[in-house]
């Protein structure tokens, strides 16, 4: 099926150029890198850079998009954000992650288990308290 797709497609043009440009105008601008993502422009920044950007994000689901595009040291980095320890961002990323990065599901699952496992606790202990 594939074949029959392209089978009248052009021949891509070589590489660095774009389709109908033509290399010997001067007019003619040059081919435009593919867009990266936000988590590749912070990997290519320094370390210090990169987190320093990190901790002055307040938006949670742009929070959310570099955990699941970002690996590593900077993933770990974004997933101690405060903005992403709140019970509705920690339900986004189990949600957004789901199909796409299994660990980073299964941090959100793990952290909202053990939140409402507090919560029980909690109120058990509170409804104990006032028993006594």
């Amino acid at each position: 099926m594939l074949r029959r797709l392209f089978r009248n497609r052009p021949p891509d043009p070589p590489k660095g150029q774009r389709r109908g440009a033509d290399p010997a105008s001067p007019s003619s601008p040059p081919a435009e890198p593919p867009p990266q993502s936000a988590a590749e422009a912070l990997l290519a920044l320094p370390a210090d850079q990169a987190a320093a950007r990190v901790r002055a994000c307040d938006d949670v689901d742009e929070l959310i998009e570099l955990a699941l595009d970002a690996r590593g040291e900077l993933r770990d980095q974004i997933l101690a954000h405060p903005q992403l320890a709140v019970a509705t961002a920690l339900t986004a990323l189990e949600k957004r992650s789901r199909n796409r990065n299994k660990t980073l599901n299964r941090h959100a699952r793990r952290l909202l288990d053990r939140r409402r496992t507090l919560q029980h606790e909690a109120a058990a202990t509170e409804e104990r308290a006032t028993e006594l």
